[in-house]
Protein backbone atom coordinates (compact mmCIF):
# COMPACT_ATOMS: atom_id res chain seq x y z
CA UNK A 1 0.00 0.00 0.00
CA UNK A 2 1.41 3.37 -1.25
CA UNK A 3 1.70 5.87 1.09
CA UNK A 4 0.21 9.29 -0.39
CA UNK A 5 2.93 12.13 -0.61
CA UNK A 6 3.59 14.99 2.19
CA UNK A 7 2.58 18.44 0.98
CA UNK A 8 5.49 20.68 1.39
CA UNK A 9 3.65 23.61 3.31
CA UNK A 10 2.01 20.75 5.42
CA UNK A 11 1.84 21.38 9.44
CA UNK A 12 3.82 19.16 11.25
CA UNK A 13 1.59 16.33 13.26
CA UNK A 14 2.80 17.99 16.44
CA UNK A 15 2.01 21.58 15.43
CA UNK A 16 -1.97 22.37 16.04
CA UNK A 17 -3.66 25.71 15.67
CA UNK A 18 -4.60 25.22 19.12
CA UNK A 19 -0.80 25.68 19.83
CA UNK A 20 -1.30 29.27 19.13
CA UNK A 21 -4.40 29.50 20.94
CA UNK A 22 -3.38 31.02 24.30
CA UNK A 23 -6.18 34.24 24.27
CA UNK A 24 -9.06 31.86 26.22
CA UNK A 25 -6.35 31.06 28.49
CA UNK A 26 -5.17 34.14 29.38
CA UNK A 27 -8.73 35.51 29.69
CA UNK A 28 -9.60 32.98 32.29
CA UNK A 29 -5.89 33.50 34.33
CA UNK A 30 -6.99 37.06 34.17
CA UNK A 31 -10.56 36.24 35.40
CA UNK A 32 -9.58 34.86 38.70
CA UNK A 33 -7.13 37.92 39.23
CA UNK A 34 -8.00 39.07 42.52
CA UNK A 35 -6.88 43.05 43.05
CA UNK A 36 -4.07 44.38 46.01
CA UNK A 37 -5.52 43.54 49.51
CA UNK A 38 -3.63 47.02 50.82
CA UNK A 39 -5.64 48.31 53.00
CA UNK A 40 -3.75 51.92 52.78
CA UNK A 41 -4.90 51.91 48.68
CA UNK A 42 -5.73 55.24 47.25
CA UNK A 43 -6.04 57.26 50.70
CA UNK A 44 -6.06 55.03 52.77
CA UNK A 45 -9.87 53.81 52.85
CA UNK A 46 -10.64 50.49 51.67
CA UNK A 47 -13.28 51.15 49.56
CA UNK A 48 -11.33 54.16 47.79
CA UNK A 49 -10.23 52.04 44.86
CA UNK A 50 -13.95 50.82 43.83
CA UNK A 51 -15.51 54.18 44.25
CA UNK A 52 -12.11 55.67 42.67
CA UNK A 53 -12.70 53.63 39.62
CA UNK A 54 -16.60 53.70 39.82
CA UNK A 55 -16.07 57.81 39.24
CA UNK A 56 -16.76 59.36 35.93
CA UNK A 57 -13.16 59.98 34.24
CA UNK A 58 -11.89 63.58 33.23
CA UNK A 59 -10.20 62.00 29.92
CA UNK A 60 -13.49 61.22 29.22
CA UNK A 61 -13.00 57.84 28.86
CA UNK A 62 -15.53 54.92 29.98
CA UNK A 63 -14.45 53.98 33.97
CA UNK A 64 -14.25 50.62 34.52
CA UNK A 65 -17.53 48.53 35.75
CA UNK A 66 -18.30 48.33 39.88
CA UNK A 67 -17.74 45.31 39.83
CA UNK A 68 -15.27 45.13 40.91
CA UNK A 69 -16.98 46.01 44.19
CA UNK A 70 -17.80 42.25 44.57
CA UNK A 71 -13.59 41.50 45.37
CA UNK A 72 -12.14 40.95 42.02
CA UNK A 73 -12.22 40.83 38.46
CA UNK A 74 -14.41 37.96 38.02
CA UNK A 75 -14.02 36.16 41.39
CA UNK A 76 -17.60 35.63 42.05
CA UNK A 77 -18.02 38.12 44.94
CA UNK A 78 -15.20 36.41 46.71
CA UNK A 79 -12.93 38.09 49.24
CA UNK A 80 -9.41 38.88 47.95
CA UNK A 81 -7.77 36.13 50.35
CA UNK A 82 -6.77 33.09 48.19
CA UNK A 83 -7.57 29.48 49.67
CA UNK A 84 -4.68 27.32 50.62
CA UNK A 85 -0.94 27.86 49.69
CA UNK A 86 -1.35 27.12 46.20
CA UNK A 87 -3.74 29.58 44.98
CA UNK A 88 -2.25 29.72 41.49
CA UNK A 89 -1.84 25.81 41.14
CA UNK A 90 -5.68 25.06 42.06
CA UNK A 91 -7.49 25.29 38.63
CA UNK A 92 -10.23 27.85 39.13
CA UNK A 93 -9.31 29.42 42.24
CA UNK A 94 -8.80 33.35 42.69
CA UNK A 95 -4.87 34.35 41.40
CA UNK A 96 -3.45 37.09 44.13
CA UNK A 97 -0.88 39.42 42.37
CA UNK A 98 2.14 37.77 43.40
CA UNK A 99 1.00 34.58 41.95
CA UNK A 100 -0.08 35.97 38.47
CA UNK A 101 3.16 34.96 36.65
CA UNK A 102 3.55 31.38 38.05
CA UNK A 103 -0.32 31.00 36.67
CA UNK A 104 0.88 32.06 33.60
CA UNK A 105 4.08 29.94 32.91
CA UNK A 106 2.01 27.15 31.51
CA UNK A 107 0.81 30.04 29.01
CA UNK A 108 4.70 30.89 28.25
CA UNK A 109 5.90 27.40 27.80
CA UNK A 110 3.22 26.92 25.38
CA UNK A 111 4.26 30.46 23.22
CA UNK A 112 7.63 29.32 23.64
CA UNK A 113 7.35 26.29 22.30
CA UNK A 114 5.07 27.25 19.26
CA UNK A 115 7.61 29.78 18.62
CA UNK A 116 9.82 26.38 17.96
CA UNK A 117 7.51 24.81 15.89
CA UNK A 118 7.13 27.79 13.70
CA UNK A 119 10.74 27.91 13.14
CA UNK A 120 10.60 24.98 12.02
CA UNK A 121 7.97 24.95 9.17
CA UNK A 122 9.52 24.84 5.86
CA UNK A 123 10.45 28.27 4.17
CA UNK A 124 10.88 30.09 7.42
CA UNK A 125 14.57 30.96 6.35
CA UNK A 126 13.30 32.07 3.14
CA UNK A 127 14.21 36.17 2.39
CA UNK A 128 11.50 38.29 1.14
CA UNK A 129 13.10 39.10 -2.25
CA UNK A 130 13.20 34.90 -2.59
CA UNK A 131 9.25 34.75 -2.11
CA UNK A 132 8.89 37.67 -4.26
CA UNK A 133 11.00 35.99 -6.95
CA UNK A 134 8.69 32.83 -6.72
CA UNK A 135 5.75 34.89 -6.38
CA UNK A 136 6.88 36.64 -10.39
CA UNK A 137 7.68 32.87 -11.48
CA UNK A 138 4.30 32.15 -10.58
CA UNK A 139 2.26 34.82 -12.18
CA UNK A 140 4.68 34.04 -15.08
CA UNK A 141 3.81 30.57 -15.37
CA UNK A 142 0.00 31.59 -15.08
CA UNK A 143 0.18 34.02 -17.90
CA UNK A 144 1.88 31.48 -19.80
CA UNK A 145 -1.31 28.48 -18.86
CA UNK A 146 -4.26 31.36 -19.55
CA UNK A 147 -2.89 31.89 -22.83
CA UNK A 148 -2.42 28.26 -23.65
CA UNK A 149 -5.73 27.89 -22.03
CA UNK A 150 -7.10 30.80 -24.87
CA UNK A 151 -5.85 29.18 -27.65
CA UNK A 152 -6.76 25.65 -26.63
CA UNK A 153 -10.55 27.31 -26.28
CA UNK A 154 -9.86 29.01 -29.85
CA UNK A 155 -9.08 25.86 -31.50
CA UNK A 156 -12.36 24.32 -30.08
CA UNK A 157 -14.20 26.78 -31.52
CA UNK A 158 -12.78 26.81 -34.92
CA UNK A 159 -13.21 22.89 -34.97
CA UNK A 160 -16.63 23.38 -34.03
CA UNK A 161 -17.03 25.86 -36.78
CA UNK A 162 -16.05 23.84 -39.07
CA UNK A 163 -17.84 20.61 -38.18
CA UNK A 164 -21.20 22.46 -38.09
CA UNK A 165 -20.00 23.87 -42.09
CA UNK A 166 -19.08 20.15 -43.14
CA UNK A 167 -22.76 19.30 -41.34
CA UNK A 168 -24.87 21.85 -43.62
CA UNK A 169 -22.55 20.93 -46.99
CA UNK A 170 -23.75 17.18 -46.36
CA UNK A 171 -27.26 18.15 -46.48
Amino acid sequence: MATEPKHPLELPESFSPDDLAVVPELREVLKRLQPPQSSTTLSGAPGAVVAALAAPSVTGTTPLPTTLAGGGLGGGGQSGATSGGGGAASAGGPVALKEFPAATDPIKHKLQRARRLIKELPDMRRTVEEQDEELRELRARMARQLAMLEKIKQMGLDFAKEQQQDDRMEI
